[in-house]
């Protein structure tokens, strides 16, 4: 099923709802944010690890469904570096 996965681009999985998700697979690691979008404003869910790369990698996602400075609010689920480091 990872071989149907586009790590390159954001998935609409629901309407309004897409999914942001990446692998390292190097390191054997995967997650899985999300961003709710309702008309010109968005909520991202677990950001994902604090690195420089995973945060490029989130921005170039959520530029291609809003501008950045439209997520309003974020939310994570739990406070594991792997949800919620890349939080300033």
């Amino acid at each position: 099923m990872a071989d149907l996965l586009d790590d390159q681009n954001a998935v609409e999985v629901a309407e309004g709802i897409w999914w942001l998700g990446f692998a390292d697979y190097e390191a054997g690691f995967s997650n899985n944010p999300y961003l709710l979008v309702s008309g010109d404003e968005a909520v991202l869910f677990d950001p994902g690890p604090g690195s420089p790369f995973f945060l490029d990698i989130i921005l170039h996602k959520i530029r291609q469904v809003i501008d950045p400075e439209k997520v309003r609010y974020i939310v994570v689920h739990h406070q594991d570096p792997d949800l919620c480091a890349l939080i300033p």
